[in-house]
């Protein structure tokens, strides 16, 4: 698959995740997908999706960590008209807007109590009720939800339900972070770097050597959520940055300009072992111009 939905590697963990998906998203069995933050959990959920026979109806994701208090049975089943002060109109909530396609819960782990032990009916029931309204409403949809905790130890420490989690783990899927397979960096880069090149209609050439290996050295905390935001960075830097008309040469781009800018404001550079930072007068090396 191509494009930015594309699952990028070549490596045996990445490989066993292709496997999962393709023997999963075809069937209609609730995904639950593991793995720490920054491995492309909702990238794995939109593939299920779009290989599922529900592809062409609507894929929902939710972050059950962004839920605000007091109001996640309205966000989530949707509400009637006068059901609480403000409620001026009928509001469908995410679970019938997936109706027919996949409702996707990210960071499921964080759902509060009280709307997993909601969430447990509508999974085994398949029926939601607006709040205001005593009608039922039934739902046809596909679950897939993600996590970066250890549901069975928060399932030991009473933060999470167990039957909810028996639920929810069907088909488990982990996804193996890019320290475990980092021989999948170089394909990683040179994707995202001519997904912006294409974006910004310019032509791709080759990422320098040294640059790839400062990718390689960062500590093990770099993933696909680092990666993706340095190439982005370095291309508004050198997008706002008019003296650079001409690749300068390796010895004159290990001296770091005095500062960069971020979010169109003067910013002083801060550099990481862990996040390895490109200098605008690289990039030159990383995009070729087109010819005139």
């Amino acid at each position: 698959m191509n494009g930015k939905n594309a699952l990028v590697g070549s490596s045996p963990g990445l490989d066993a995740v292709r496997r999962a998906i393709g023997q999963v998203a075809t069937t209609d069995a609730t995904v639950l997908i593991l793995g720490e933050t920054g491995t492309g959990k909702e990238l794995l959920a939109r593939l299920i999706h779009e290989q599922s026979p529900r592809r062409s109806k609507s894929f929902v994701p939710v972050s059950c960590a962004a839920l605000a208090p007091g109001l996640i049975t309205s966000e989530l089943f949707g509400h009637e008209a006068g059901a609480f002060t403000g409620a001026q109109k009928r509001r469908i909530g995410r679970f019938e807007q997936a109706d027919g396609g996949t409702l996707f819960l990210d960071e499921i782990g964080e759902m509060p109590a009280e709307a997993q032990a909601i969430f447990l009916r509508v999974l085994q029931e398949r029926v939601i009720e607006r709040v205001g309204s005593g009608d039922a409403v039934p739902i046809d949809i596909r679950v897939v939800a993600a996590t970066n905790r250890n549901l069975p130890n928060e399932v030991a420490a009473g933060k999470f339900r167990a039957d909810l989690f028996y639920r929810l783990n069907v088909f488990p899927i982990f996804a193996p972070p890019l320290r475990d397979r980092r021989m999948d960096i170089p394909e990683l880069a040179t994707h995202f770097l001519r997904l912006f090149a294409d974006k910004h209609g310019r032509q791709a050439s080759e990422i320098r050597p040294d640059t790839m290996t400062s990718f390689d050295r960062a500590r093990t905390q770099i993933e696909i959520a680092i990666i993706h935001p340095e190439l982005a960075g370095c291309w508004t830097t050198f997008r706002e940055s008019a003296s650079i008309s001409s690749p300068q040469s390796p010895e004159t781009s290990r001296s770091p300009p005095q500062s960069r800018r971020s979010c169109g404001q003067p910013a002083p550079i801060q550099r990481s072992v862990a996040t390895p930072r490109f200098r605008a007068t690289q990039f030159d090396f990383l995009l070729s111009r087109p010819g005139p």
